[in-house]
């Protein structure tokens, strides 16, 4: 088992070293080549909110009838209802931006940087049979991951509108159980600490996939740089629970069988350096 986390990280640092590598030669090449044509570069800071998208696994066609009941029935003691959490982060941008006209121009940027996202649910209440000892039940996620993705763009005087895609290597996070008494007034907290070393023992694997819509607005622009404050709107694909060799019983006490999206939307700041042209 130590040997198939250890080779599973180094196989995950050299894809991540890889993506780095190839993503630092694009950037350089662009600089080379087009410095004096093209060459874009932006600094953003993304905040906003993530909303978590949970969904349960089909059952599967092979469970027996005491099976199904007992997925059933972990699935409705174990409703989560989605609340909103807090994103941010740092994104760098590079890339070339091909100029038509005076208003009209298009970006095609890569882009790198840190996300911090967290993915908050309530969950259902506990000792439900007694107000007394009646506790609220919440889990927060929280991930710091490795940006990297691609963002082409279409400019038209002072806005801007891109569709990017990419993927999230979730680098280390935490999982938060909360257990909070109202009338009693006391709250438990298990906190679940996950990183390169022991993710598997939570996710099916560290990425998430994501797209995303951004629009932006300079609110000063000059032949150098720009200022500029925009939105954004994303979406984070699945990141899967491990399911133990599709073992139900450990399924269910271990390993929950669900799926976690994340909607993500904001607001950014930033700023652009216009081609050297």
């Amino acid at each position: 088992m130590k040997y198939f986390i250890k080779n599973t990280k180094y196989k995950i640092q050299n894809i991540i070293s890889l993506n780095l590598k190839i993503l630092a030669l694009i950037f350089f090449l662009s600089f080379k080549i087009f410095a004096e044509s093209g060459l874009e570069i932006g600094i953003f800071v993304p905040l906003g909110m993530s909303v978590g998208i949970n969904y349960w696994d089909k059952i599967p066609s092979s469970y027996n009838k005491n099976q199904t009941n007992k997925y059933n029935e972990y699935v409705s003691n174990n409703t989560r209802n989605s609340k909103a959490g807090f994103e941010g982060g740092l994104l760098f941008q590079a890339g070339y931006r091909l100029e038509m006209n005076k208003a009209l121009s298009f970006s095609f940027m890569g882009e790198i940087g840190y996300s911090r996202d967290t993915l908050n649910y309530s969950l259902k209440s506990g000792n439900t049979n007694s107000a007394l000892f009646s506790t609220k039940e919440s889990i927060y996620y929280s991930f710091d991951s490795l940006v990297i993705g691609f963002l082409p763009k279409i400019n038209y005087k002072r806005f801007s509108f891109g569709i990017g895609f990419g993927m999230k290597a979730v680098l280390g996070g935490n999982i938060n159980r909360s257990s909070h008494n109202t009338a009693l007034d006391y709250s438990i907290n298990k906190i679940d600490i996950i990183n390169l070393k022991n993710y598997k023992n939570y996710f099916k694997n560290n990425i998430i996939p994501y797209i995303k819509l951004t629009f932006d607005y300079s609110l000063y622009t000059s032949s150098k740089f720009d200022f500029v404050i925009g939105a954004y709107l994303g979406y984070d694909f699945n990141l899967k629970y491990y399911n133990k060799k599709h073992n139900l019983d450990k399924a269910l006490t271990e390993h929950p069988i669900n799926n976690m999206s994340g909607l993500d939307i904001g607001i950014q700041i930033g700023t652009k350096i216009r081609p050297l042209n």
